[in-house]
């Protein structure tokens, strides 16, 4: 028997979930199935979190939920009671830009990107700073977050034209773009040529942030706007690099280690201690939700498991 042949359809898991009474969640693919089933399990041991492609006739990614969601529509009307055991998630991309956004019951658009944009949160960067120093929790507060966010604010602006050139680039059809979100954001911050090139355009750019109601001001609001996996490998790279020099500030904006105390400034705990890969730091912070602000999902996901 084919793989094909061994599914079963969607329509037919959505019945199963009315008759067993288990809400059958589906989300985009393999990257979104382990957080949403951690999610899940933190809500209820009672929801059923599957890919789109675990079922007959399904590819992966958002237009395929899209697709079938808008199946499930055309079967079953408003407020039956299949879309209280049935949820699609949707990653919310540049849809909201394009004016792409379906109302169809059983379908939940995240209100950012994707789900990385929630671990760009002042948890992760805490986190990350108790990962790669040896910090205690005596040390690991507002100040030392506020400082780093400061610094990573104060250098956003060629990482805001390229998020904006890549996010016009996805929004209007006949845009000529230099980047678009499918290349790595390094492109064009590591070619002279490009940020060249950027950089005049940043009137144009301007007034396409201002139409869309889109702002510079701070890293943890670029969420519903910028690729998720550029917004977490960019905050994580500058977390890392910013991190080297907190050791300067022991005892003057952030709190003194007890080894600076005694004037052992070699052994201060704000040095970092080693050089972890970024891959490797990401891979670490999706193993931990409480990192994450889910708020909106997670809502959404407890009044389905009620």
């Amino acid at each position: 028997m084919s793989i094909e042949n061994m599914k079963l359809s969607l329509h037919d898991a959505i019945i199963n979930a009315v008759m067993i009474k288990k809400p059958l969640v589906v989300v985009e693919g393999k990257d979104d199935l382990p957080i949403y089933t951690k999610l899940a399990k933190t809500i209820s041991g009672n929801i059923n979190v599957k890919p789109i492609q675990y079922f007959k006739d399904c590819s992966s990614g958002c237009s395929e939920i899209e697709r079938k969601v808008e199946e499930v529509n055309n079967i079953y009307s408003h407020e039956h009671k299949a879309y209280d055991y049935f949820l699609g998630v949707v990653d919310r991309d540049a849809k909201e830009f394009r004016g792409e956004i379906k109302n169809y019951d059983g379908i939940f658009y995240l209100d950012t990107y994707s789900f990385e944009n929630s671990f760009v949160s002042k948890n992760t960067l805490l986190s990350i700073v108790e990962n790669i120093t040896t910090l205690t929790s005596n040390e690991l507060t507002e100040d030392l977050s506020g400082i780093l966010l400061e610094k990573i604010n104060s250098s956003l602006t060629e990482f805001y034209y390229v998020t904006l050139e890549a996010l016009k680039n996805a929004v209007e059809r006949d845009y000529e773009g230099l980047i678009g979100f499918s290349d790595g954001y390094e492109k064009a911050l590591k070619n002279p040529n490009i940020r060249s090139q950027l950089m005049q355009k940043r009137e144009e750019l301007d007034v396409f942030a201002s139409n869309n109601n889109l702002s510079c001001c701070c890293i943890l609001n670029f969420g519903h706007f910028c690729k998720g996996k550029w917004h977490l490998q960019y905050f994580l790279t500058r977390i890392k690099e910013y991190a080297k020099t907190l050791s300067s500030f022991c005892g003057e904006n952030i709190e003194q280690c007890p080894y600076c105390k005694v004037q052992d400034y070699s052994n201060c705990l704000y040095k970092v201690k080693s050089n972890i890969d970024i891959s490797h730091l990401i891979a670490f912070m999706k193993s931990d939700l409480n990192n994450a602000n889910f708020g909106s999902i997670e809502n959404k996901l407890i009044q389905l498991a009620i």
